[in-house]
């Protein structure tokens, strides 16, 4: 809690105590008194918790802040996932995506706008996905997003249609929980690289863009407005990308093979 508001609740507490030091001394006032400064008394200290929990919603703890933006890249360990054989929306479409994305986690990390910062992608044994799943299950990889060694958000991929290796088209969500945290610069230049790994095209690159520039202007937006009504500035960041191509991904995935397969 902050300093001004153990000041508050040490006023209110006085505030009491004078309150009974009066009622004890024999002074008398009309009921009508006693019943507003009652209320009023209740009021304030309704509104000073309230405030104060505002406070603490509002911006982490210094420790916290310190742990995360001045701490150590995660030394990351994937989940090594396993998709069940049968099931709701199991399909060849889906094993071949799953089989595909076997390396995206080692790859994404290993990607250099990523490799020589702070972020880092953890994958969990998760298969049955959060965001991505709507009326009913639906299964994909899921990766645990970490800013040093804090874990701030989560990335989940799927097939998209009749996804092939031929014809690799994904479906992709990307959100990050307060990106307040950190710069603009380096949320975009996070989100933009793993856009680059799932697109397979100049334009479809150029059009994940526009994508996360208008997630990241929404955003802003809603932690704007929220601020104003609710008194909570949370800034969420959530970008959605479809029906895109892999096949960056997927090159990049066939290079590494061919390297191991060379030293081994």
């Amino acid at each position: 809690m902050r300093m001004k508001n153990w000041k508050r609740i040490l006023v209110w507490v006085l505030i009491i105590l004078i309150g009974f030091a009066i009622s004890f001394s024999g002074i008398q006032f009309p009921p009508w008194v006693s019943s507003v400064a009652a209320g009023a008394l209740g009021a304030w200290i309704a509104l000073t918790f309230w405030q104060s929990g505002i406070e603490q919603l509002d911006k982490p703890s210094k420790e916290y802040r310190e742990k995360l933006l001045r701490g150590k890249p995660l030394e990351v360990k994937h989940a090594i996932p396993r998709l069940q054989q049968d099931g709701w929306g199991i399909d060849d479409s889906l094993r071949q995506f799953f089989h595909d994305f076997d390396w995206f986690g080692v790859i994404a990390n290993d990607w250099g706008p990523i490799k020589e910062g702070p972020w880092r992608l953890q994958e969990s044994e998760n298969t049955e996905l959060d965001t991505l799943s709507y009326d009913s299950p639906h299964y994909g990889r899921q990766y645990h997003i970490f800013y040093n060694a804090e874990r701030v958000g989560l990335l989940e991929i799927t097939d998209y249609l009749k996804y092939t290796f031929a014809n690799p088209r994904i479906t992709a969500k990307i959100g990050i929980g307060d990106a307040r945290l950190f710069t603009f610069h380096e949320v975009r230049g996070f989100l933009t690289s793993i856009a680059a790994l799932v697109s397979g095209t100049k334009e479809e690159y150029e059009e994940s863009q526009r994508k996360i520039d208008m997630a990241l202007l929404q955003a802003h937006w809603d932690a704007a407005r929220g601020e104003l009504i609710g008194g909570s500035s949370d800034l969420e960041v959530e970008v959605y990308l479809t029906d895109t191509s892999a096949a960056h991904y997927l090159e990049m995935r066939e290079q590494r093979r061919q390297k191991s397969s060379t030293t081994a």
